[in-house]
């Protein structure tokens, strides 16, 4: 009997290990899942980050291309207005070249009317 109490014995010492292990294994499972859930959430999360990137990225493209057709309105208009400058510019040059011949000849027909008036009156002197 003594040799089946120390079998027993030894047996209960085995069930008590594999018990102890079964317990560590269960743990290390749950753990594992756990960080499995924790994975499966940040991957997720990383995939909405993604997702928003790619959204204002595409936000962003769209506003510059936006920009670049205000840009090349701007250039348009400028361009006008620089045409529109050169139009002026030239008017007022003829204008000034107008009003200085106009001058000019004001001052030659008040010269020719003063000589004529100077040369009357010694006629008539």
């Amino acid at each position: 009997m003594t040799k089946a109490w120390k079998t027993l014995s030894g047996m209960n010492g085995k069930l008590h290990q594999a018990e102890e292990d079964a317990c560590v294994t269960k743990e290390a499972i749950e753990k594992a899942q756990e960080e499995a859930a924790q994975s499966r959430d940040e991957a997720a999360s990383a995939k909405q980050v993604v997702v928003k990137a790619r959204e204002e990225a595409t936000r962003y493209k769209d506003q510059a291309i936006e920009l670049d057709k205000g840009k090349r309105q701007v250039e348009t208009d400028l361009a006008a207005a620089r045409g529109n400058y050169a139009g002026i510019k030239e008017e007022l040059l003829k204008s000034e070249i107008a009003r200085r011949t106009a001058e000019e000849a004001e001052k030659k027909a008040r010269e020719d009317l003063k000589r004529e008036l100077t040369r009357s009156r010694s006629h008539h002197s």
